[in-house]
């Protein structure tokens, strides 16, 4: 099986009642990470974070998502363009010969990117990404376990212990979103046997 790219973001929420000093009207991507990983051995190749240019677009980051992310204004002060974090991880599918199909938790993050990059990049992924969320939702129907809930939750139920760091940093959201799909992969791979 060829490599997987598992990707995650983490976005600035629009302003709100809840969020009043968000310096946005929509999500805007702040950070971007994902894993290089073979599925089935899932070993891990390749692990990139980047922050985004956001602080020199829009400003601060609001209290709400500093609180979440523990990303700071310090940590973006040297954030790159987005369409130049595409690049790189265009260059990490290239060199790795990954599928197009990137792994994702939800079904909004592959969107959300392809949305906020200018109009002429040319997309070298697949149209959507691989939910694995509804890959485990699907799972725990047939096992009568719970099927709702948060990524560390799901996790948990399936006897999986969360690693690399704290949630809500988008290259730790990644890995464990990997760490779910080869799980699930090598279950159904058992099945087979």
């Amino acid at each position: 099986m060829r490599p997987m790219i598992s990707l995650d973001l983490e976005l600035e929420q629009p302003r709100s009642e809840e969020i009043p000093d968000s310096l946005t009207d929509e999500e805007r991507i702040i950070q971007v990470g994902w894993v290089v990983f073979d599925p089935l051995e899932f070993k891990v190749h390749e692990t990139v974070v980047h922050h985004t240019d956001y602080l020199h677009t829009h400003g601060s980051v609001s209290d709400y998502i500093r609180t979440l992310t523990h990303i700071t204004d310090e940590d973006m002060r040297n954030g790159i363009p987005l369409e130049e974090i595409y690049e790189v991880l265009v260059e990490c599918r290239e060199t790795y010969d990954t599928s197009r199909i990137v792994c994702q938790w939800g079904s909004g993050d592959m969107e959300c990117l392809r949305r906020e990059l200018p109009e002429d990049t040319t997309w070298e992924f697949g149209h959507g990404g691989l939910n694995v969320k509804h890959m485990y939702m699907s799972y725990a129907g047939v096992m009568d376990m719970q099927a709702r809930g948060g990524l560390s939750k799901s996790m948990a139920r399936l006897g999986l212990s969360w690693s690399g760091g704290p949630k809500h940093q988008a290259h730790v959201d990644a890995l464990n979103t990997a760490k779910v799909y080869s799980h699930l992969l090598n279950q159904w791979r058992k099945e087979k046997e």
